[in-house]
C-alpha cells in the first residue's frame, strides 16, 4: 500500500501505475506475477523434493532443473518463429497449458516414480514459460510508445520477480505449517526439520513421509497457480478476439 501511495505521487515513478489500467498490460502483468511464482517455486522446492523425499543426490537435484532452462529456450525460439503467424494470444494460452501440465505431473506422479518424472515436469514448465513470457514481452513493448518501452519492459520483469518472491514465501509458509502440524504425531521436534537436508539417520526416515505430504501440498498449490495463469491467458485471448471484432465492426477507436 505504501509503495502504491509513493508511486502515485511521484513525477517519475519506478512503476507507472497507469499502465496497469491498460486492457493488455494489466492482464499481462498478472500473468507475469503468476508465472514468476510458479517458476521460482519450482526452483526452490523441486531440489528439496528430490533430495529429502526421493533420496537423490545434490547433483540429481540440480540435474532435474536443467530441462527447465532448455525448455524455456526452446519455447522462446519457437514462439519467436511463429508469433506473427499464429498470434501472441494463442502462444500465451499454449504456454499456460504447458505450465499446467508440468504442475500436474509434480502433483500427481508419486515420489517412487523417480526423478525422471520430476525432470519432465521441470521441462514442461520451462517450455510454457518460453511460450508465455517472450510473446507477452514483445507485445507489451509494441503496445506503448518509444518513450515508455523501457518502463513497460521493467514492469514485466519486476512483476515476475515480485511474483516469485511472494509466491515462494507463501508456499514456504504452507510447507512449514504442514511439517510443524504433523511433526509431534511422529515424535519429531519441528525445530529439527528447519533444514531437512541436514537431518540424517532415523530422524530423516521418520521425517520423509511428512516432507512428502508437505511438498505434495505445495505442488497442489502450484497447480492452482497454473490454473489461475491459464485463466488470465484465456482472458487475454478473449480480449484479443473482442478487439478484433470491434475493429471489423468499423470502430473509430484509434
Amino acid at each position: 500500500a505504501g509503495f502504491v501511495l509513493v508511486e502515485r505521487g511521484s513525477r517519475h515513478p519506478t512503476v507507472p501505475l497507469d499502465l496497469l489500467g491498460d486492457r493488455l498490460i494489466g492482464p499481462a502483468t498478472a500473468a507475469a506475477i503468476l508465472a514468476g511464482a510458479l517458476m521460482f517455486a519450482q526452483s526452490a522446492f523441486v531440489p528439496l523434493y528430490v533430495q529429502a523425499v526421493q533420496g537423490g543426490s545434490a547433483f540429481v537435484a540440480g540435474l532435474v532443473l536443467t530441462p527447465a532452462s532448455f525448455g524455456w529456450t526452446a519455447g522462446a525460439v519457437a514462439a519467436g518463429r511463429v508469433l506473427l503467424r499464429v498470434g501472441y494470444h494463442r502462444l500465451v494460452v499454449s504456454g499456460a497449458l504447458s505450465m499446467l501440465a508440468g504442475s500436474l505431473v509434480l502433483a500427481l506422479v508419486p515420489a517412487r516414480a523417480g526423478p525422471v518424472w520430476v525432470g519432465l515436469a521441470s521441462g514442461l514448465v520451462g517450455l510454457g514459460m518460453g511460450q508465455l513470457q517472450t510473446p507477452l514481452l514483445i507485445v507489451l513493448q509494441g503496445a506503448v510508445g518509444w518513450s515508455r518501452r523501457g518502463a513497460v519492459t521493467a514492469l514485466n520483469q519486476f512483476s515476475r520477480t515480485i511474483g516469485g518472491a511472494v509466491g515462494v514465501s507463501l508456499l514456504g509458509m504452507l510447507l512449514d505449517w504442514r511439517v510443524r502440524a504433523g511433526a509431534p504425531a511422529r515424535g519429531l521436534d519441528p525445530a529439527l526439520l528447519a533444514n531437512p537436508l541436514q537431518v540424517g539417520g532415523s530422524v530423516a526416515a521418520r521425517a520423509r513421509p511428512l516432507l512428502e505430504q508437505g511438498l505434495h501440498l505445495v505442488f497442489v498449490a502450484l497447480v492452482l497457480v497454473s490454473v489461475a495463469t491459464l485463466a488470465v491467458a484465456l482472458a487475454i485471448l478473449r480480449l484479443n478476439r473482442a478487439g478484433g471484432a470491434t475493429a471489423e465492426g468499423g470502430s473509430t477507436d484509434g
